[in-house]
């Protein structure tokens, strides 16, 4: 609403006729031209006397009235909006109005750049096969075309047009109804088979209304492209929400009312301020570039989940390769049921849990039982041309077997009972008001991180070790001249399953293992 001076009394009628000013009142009004009041009042003069020249006849400030003449300007409007009222409530913060501007404005390049963006068009590729990382690629080339063919003015076009569109939502968002009932209190509401009977009332009756509607009015642009403004709100709604020729004659009546300046004249009078200015609704909103940033945006997070999708599905494969459906028993302190605690502080905790299960997992099922008798089968009987392959499996056996231990101890050092347990239970007390305290959790945490990292990459490079090996041996059987195991004839497994066969059954429960844990690199 705009700015308003104090309210004051409508002017009261004297009781004797006014006197024509004589030389000396014109004379006196000669030096008293720097008296404010007297300026005021004559300015409230030439406003009244405007008004009374006006043909619109919406006042008569002898009587300080809001006349009849008035609530009919009022009521061809509503009788225009009324239906758009309701399919359009809540339109102008509605993000589907956005879309339907920009939507409609693109060109078919553009479209086709932004449906292959979808989320359900990349869905579709990546259920074609699409390998994600190339899948990523593409989307960000698609992006990237469709970022380069937004031109500048084509963009500042449509967010003026949106600004337009949301004008229009002010002229009908505004209550029309409410003002109609002042001047006949028996109005239905929305029922224009009526035939309303407006009197005349006191102006300070509808005196906010008039100045809510100042502050939309100066913004209406009769001349604007109303056609496309209107088939963006029937594409937005499905439906038409005005009547062009209702809207014609609606526009008419606001153009001539914004240029006689009858209205603003009006509210002046009323106030008995000659410089009162409504505030003008003004609109700026930028859709077109929140709009492209949210496909971007969109279509990057949907290549991602398709990404992240494909990589739970490759882990939960390799996990069923190496463990089968069993579930693989879990650590009890370096753990997920600790890292909430850390994440309250926006710290990331315990970060390499689930690789750490799985190898501890695959050092105490797998290790010591099927892939021992096939390393000690190779060491202790077999004889090879170089001590070097059977001296590098029983090097890294031997430090996988000390690993297990090591994960175990770390594990336990980690409890309430453990050293490390309790210093990070005692740092985390105070890093809620000291921050220094925070910075050494942070450390500590990052320690304790990089040596379950460790533990982890090492234990990879020892089972990669085991597996070089065991690919050697299993190259020799059935070569007349073997090159390393050359005494593969003599060899026999303890179970009764042929050799070969024993060797590449350890080599592909290792290969797997270890593609586990390279996928949480």
């Amino acid at each position: 609403m705009g700015v308003q001076a104090p309210k004051s009394s409508p002017p009261q009628k004297s009781a004797f006729p006014a006197k024509a000013p004589g030389l000396l009142d014109r004379l006196l009004s000669l030096f008293a031209s720097d008296d404010p009041e007297r300026q005021k009042q004559k300015l409230l003069r030439d406003i009244a006397s405007e008004l009374k020249r006006s043909r619109a006849r919406f006042y008569n400030p002898t009587k300080i009235t809001a006349e009849p003449n008035l609530a009919r300007f009022f009521w061809e409007i509503y009788k225009t909006v009324a239906a758009a009222q309701v399919l359009l409530k809540g339109a102008e913060v509605s993000g589907a109005l956005k879309m339907t501007l920009v939507d409609s404005s693109l060109t078919e390049e553009q479209a086709l750049l932004k449906e292959r963006l979808s989320e359900k068009s990349i869905d579709a590729r990546a259920k074609k096969g699409a390998d994600p990382a190339a899948l990523e690629a593409e989307v960000r080339r698609d992006v990237g075309a469709l970022m380069e063919s937004i031109d500048t003015n084509w963009m500042n076009d449509l967010d003026a047009l949106f600004n337009r569109v949301l004008v229009f939502l002010d002229l009908i968002g505004f209550d029309y109804f409410f003002l109609l009932k002042q001047f006949d209190p028996g109005l239905p509401e929305r029922d224009f088979s009526y035939i309303p009977r407006f009197q005349a009332l006191e102006a300070s009756a509808v005196l906010e209304e008039l100045q809510d509607f100042l502050e939309i009015l100066p913004s209406i642009d009769p001349e604007a492209d109303w056609d496309r403004i209107l088939a963006i709100l029937k594409e937005h709604r499905g439906m038409d929400i005005v009547a062009r020729g209702a809207l014609r004659k609606t526009l008419q009546l606001l153009r001539d009312v914004q240029r006689s300046g009858v209205m603003l004249l009006m509210v002046r009078h009323i106030l008995s301020n000659p410089g009162w200015k409504p505030m003008v609704r003004t609109h700026r909103d930028r859709i077109v570039e929140p709009y492209f940033s949210k496909v971007k945006a969109e279509a990057e997070t949907s290549a991602q989940k398709v990404a992240h999708g494909r990589r739970n599905e490759k882990l939960e494969e390799l996990a069923r390769a190496v463990f089968g459906s069993g579930a693989v028993a879990k650590l009890s302190n370096y753990s997920e049921q600790s890292n909430p605690e850390y994440a309250q502080k926006m710290l990331g905790g315990f970060l390499h849990v689930s690789a750490l299960n799985y190898l501890r997992g695959f050092l105490l099922e797998y290790l010591p039982k099927s892939i021992r008798e096939v390393v000690d089968l190779l060491i202790i009987k077999g004889k090879w041309s170089s001590s070097q392959p059977s001296n590098q499996m029983s090097e890294a056996f031997h430090q996988l077997l000390t690993m297990s231990e090591k994960i175990g101890h770390f594990d336990i050092d980690l409890s309430e009972n453990g050293e490390l347990g309790r210093r990070l239970k005692t740092i985390a007390l105070r890093a809620d008001k000291d921050r220094k305290a925070l910075v050494q959790l942070r450390a500590a945490l990052q320690q304790v991180n990089d040596d379950a990292r460790t533990m982890i990459g090492d234990s990879v490079q020892h089972f990669i070790s085991i597996a070089r090996v065991l690919k050697l041996a299993h190259e020799d059987i059935g070569k007349q001249d073997p090159v390393h195991l050359v005494n593969w004839k003599e060899l026999r497994p303890v179970s009764d399953k042929e050799l070969r066969a024993v060797i590449a059954l350890a080599y592909r429960k290792i290969y797997s293992f270890v593609q586990l844990m390279q996928m949480y690199k």
